[in-house]
């Protein structure tokens, strides 16, 4: 069983799913499973994942039926210690989990670890810095004035939480 499960749900991502792939792939904490939830691309999504040969990667296809659903069905296939999710357009350095873990197994009071966000364009130049903000211990009131977390490919969650709390709602877009 991996350490830590990375969920990516994916729409016709043909010009960036490789790229995301591979900051998965290439972290310095191997012990992971990638699950890609393919949510019903009508493009070369499909084919452009197929090329990929690691062992750690698992692809699901499913209809179309939004981001919410494919991170829901990626956690019902995840069976690590910790979950993170990823969007198809997104990149991590090659430290984030390994940084984050640490965390984790030094507080296990904490089930959440979150990093700073930066903002790149389609060819991943930097844009803009995100707002790098630091909370630490009971974070929910900070989370209700400003979502620091600012994406959702940022935090790494215990499982423990993500059954606490429960699966994404589908009704919502985002």
């Amino acid at each position: 069983m991996p350490l830590i499960s990375v969920v990516i749900p994916t729409y016709n991502a043909e010009k960036t799913i490789e790229e995301t792939i591979h900051s998965v792939l290439n972290q310095t904490v191997s012990d992971l499973e990638l699950i890609v939830v393919n949510d019903g691309s009508t493009d070369s999504t499909l084919e452009i994942i197929s090329k990929f040969t690691d062992p750690r990667l698992k692809v699901f296809s499913y209809p179309h039926s939004g981001a919410n659903s494919a991170r829901n069905r990626g956690l019902e296939q995840a069976s690590g210690e910790y979950i993170s999710f990823i969007d198809a357009d997104d990149l991590w350095t090659p430290d984030k989990l390994e940084l984050q873990l640490k965390v984790l197994q030094e507080n296990p009071e904490a089930k959440v670890a979150y990093s700073w966000t930066d903002c790149i364009d389609e060819s991943s130049q930097f844009l803009r810095r995100g707002g790098h903000v630091t909370v630490n211990g009971d974070v929910y009131l900070h989370l209700l004035v400003a979502n620091f977390l600012e994406n959702g490919s940022n935090p790494l969650i215990h499982r423990d939480a993500i059954v606490t709390v429960g699966k994404f709602d589908e009704s919502l877009q985002a």
